[in-house]
């Protein structure tokens, strides 16, 4: 939920309000989560044509659409780019340029958010990561002898 919330009166179609009503019970959030949530994305998207929200409830991320990269990952390429555009473009050469001028353009719109994401990968470490993901640690084989 935002920081400050602006109470308005809305009048829903009823497959809508059924819609989110069942999303709220599924992802066990509020009506008023859920439809905070969905409404912020569609005004992101509509703002930015190109980007699109995956993951769980409550934890989605912006990604462009049909490439299948996130948001914060072009913003770490292109820091790790020198911040040149046709490096990155080469880079992830499969991702048309439009569409990284985009995600760009809607991180720099929303630092905050691709901010906290980074520091959040940033901080895994070997260790961390063989914690949390302990499935993703290849087996040790024994030596035949």
């Amino acid at each position: 939920m935002p920081k400050t919330a602006a109470p308005k009166s809305l009048r829903l179609p009823v497959r809508l309000a059924r819609a989110i009503e069942l999303e709220a019970r599924r992802s066990g959030r509020s009506f008023t989560a859920v439809a905070t949530e969905m409404l912020e994305e569609a005004a992101r998207t509509r703002r930015f044509r190109h980007i699109v929200f995956t993951g769980p409830p409550g934890r989605r991320r912006a990604c462009i659409a049909g490439a299948g990269i996130d948001v914060w990952e072009v913003v770490r390429d292109y820091r790790a780019a020198g911040e040149s555009l046709p490096r990155l473009v080469r880079q992830l050469h499969w991702v048309p340029r439009d569409k990284l001028e985009e995600a760009l353009a809607y991180a720099a719109a929303h630092p905050e958010e691709i901010k906290e994401r980074l520091e959040r990968e940033q901080a895994w470490t070997e260790e961390s990561a063989r914690e949390a993901l302990p499935w993703s640690v290849p087996a040790t084989r024994s030596r035949r002898r």
